[in-house]
Order: C-alpha cells, then structure tokens, then sequence
C-alpha cells in the first residue's frame, strides 16, 4: 500500500481546505459581530472574532508543518530506494556471472521505476498543495524535491549507458569464461546463444 494511504486523513483535509480557507474567516465574521447589542448594553466581540480566526490559522499552519515533515520523510525514502537502485546496476563485473545478474536487475528496473514514479507524483501534489497555503520551502526542501523528481530520469539514462558498458565487458569475459568456468544450469543457455553469436563475427 502506497506510504500516502498511511496519513490518508491529514492528506484529504489539505485539499479540502484549500478552497475552503477564506470561507471559513468570512464565515467567522458573519457570524460574529463587531459588536452584540444585548438589553442597554454594547458588547465588543472583535477579540473572539479574532481569537477564532487566530485558532483557525494554528490548526492550519500545524496541518501544513506535519504534512511538511512527512513529505520530506518520503522524499528521503524514494531517495534511499533509486540509490540502492542505482548501486545495484552500477557495479563493475568482475566475471561473467556478475555481469548476467547485472542485466537481470537492469531488466526488472524498469517496472520498479514506473510504481515509483507514481509515488512521486503524489509527492509532488502534495508540495503543490503545501506552497498553496504560502509556505515557503526551504532551499534544502526544494533540493530535494526536485532531486527526487528527477531520479526516474536519471536512472533510465544511467541504463541506457550500462547497456553499452556491459556489451563490451561480455566480448571480454566470454571467450575465457566460457571454455573455463563451471557455471550454472540457468546461464548455459545464454551462455551458448551470445558464444555463437560472437562466432559468426
């Protein structure tokens, strides 16, 4: 389940109050008077007027500083994930083994990326939702944001440079590793299709 669902309440207030915001202060003074005329006397209600307006606006400056907080948690997490990601298709083969499970965690990296992808679309409407309430980010929180933005881009850029890496690292491996490496059953068969292929070059 998405880490949004989690914080489901706090998350659908935002919205809702977004629009709501100054309805609610033109409602508080509706209702509420300058001044209440009870009998012979003239009662001043601008400081409860005031006092609930005040109120209105802690609950919403502490709606907004949570959701911050929990913003920036998830944007630390899915920065953790696309680094382990990256280290995971990164490493330098030192054999023909490494290099083939190199290549089966690049060919499932694309799936992971896209369901991480949209977490980060959620992320990014929450933000939006965050500055329509005029708070202001942090340069570091808008560092991070945007880092975190840019990690399904960066990562599909890194695969594509890979490939062209671990191609070149397999015309080295292969003739060694071939005639001289006991290698499981499960490699044999591309094992045996790349050797040929190399054959007929």
């Amino acid at each position: 389940v998405f880490f949004f669902f989690k914080q489901k309440t706090a998350y659908e207030i935002m919205p809702s109050l977004v629009g709501s915001e100054m309805c609610i202060r033109d409602r508080i003074r509706r209702e509420i008077p300058e001044y209440a005329v009870v009998s012979m006397f003239k009662i001043n209600c601008k400081d409860v007027r005031k006092l609930y307006e005040g109120k209105y606006t802690e609950v919403i400056r502490g709606l907004t500083l949570l959701i911050v907080k929990k913003c920036r948690k998830q944007a630390d997490t899915l920065t953790i994930k696309f680094d382990k990601m990256k280290q995971q298709i990164s490493k330098d083969p030192k054999n023909i083994e490494e290099l083939i499970q190199i290549k089966r965690d690049m060919e499932a990296l694309p799936m992971k990326i896209e369901e991480e992808k949209r977490n980060i679309n959620v992320l990014m409407e929450i933000y939006d939702i965050i500055e329509e309430f005029s708070y202001k980010l942090s340069k570091e929180e808008m560092d991070l944001r945007w880092s975190v933005f840019s990690r399904p881009k960066l990562l599909n850029e890194l695969m594509e440079q890979r490939k062209g890496y671990l191609e070149k690292k397999k015309e080295v491996f292969l003739p060694v590793s071939y005639t001289h490496l006991t290698l499981p059953t499960t490699y044999h068969g591309e094992i045996s299709a790349v050797h040929v292929t190399l054959k007929k070059k």
